[in-house]
């Protein structure tokens, strides 16, 4: 038998020829170069110095934000979706931190505080080790009544209808 090690820790192999072997690498926090070493019984053995690449996981990815508009004045719930959130991440809309609550690895929800002023703001999700994903101008604060429902949707071309709007 052969014993393996990963960044220095014994793993277990499996000799599945004279010239390969077989083995499952743990996890590793740290992304970047890995020495992997072989020895043998008789306690000969070779290493390479960074016999295998460590990947970084990837960061977070705001994908959309829902919905994508509020009224000048008013707090708004959103919702961000996107990938890779983790309960470390924090929310920036227009550069503001605000409370955010990790849903899920593709759902953080929000409240967008009120605001006297009107455009279209960045909304940023960072991960504790400092990724970022910025989705840019995705939030539109509108300055006038901004109807959401209309009911009924249908009228008569002759007029006259009542038609009630609701928003915010």
């Amino acid at each position: 038998g052969c014993l393996v090690y990963f960044a220095g820790a014994r793993i277990a192999a499996e000799l599945e020829s004279s010239s390969r072997l077989s083995v499952s690498l743990p996890p590793r926090d740290m992304p970047g170069p890995v020495a992997l070493r072989v020895q043998n019984a008789d306690g000969s053995g070779a290493e390479l110095a960074d016999g295998f690449h460590v990947e970084a996981a990837p960061g977070p990815r705001v994908t959309a934000i829902l919905p994508a508009f509020g009224a000048r004045g008013r707090e708004v719930a959103v919702a961000i979706e996107g990938e890779n959130f983790d309960d470390g991440c924090s929310v920036r809309v227009g550069g503001v931190v605000l409370p955010a609550r990790v849903v899920s690895p593709t759902r953080i929800e929000v409240s967008i505080p009120a605001s006297d002023v009107t455009g279209f703001v960045d909304v940023d999700v960072r991960a504790l080790d400092g990724r970022s994903s910025v989705l840019t101008e995705a939030f539109d604060v509108r300055g006038g009544p901004m109807p959401m429902t209309v009911a009924p949707r249908e009228g008569s071309s002759a007029g006259g209808s009542a038609v009630e709007l609701q928003g915010a």
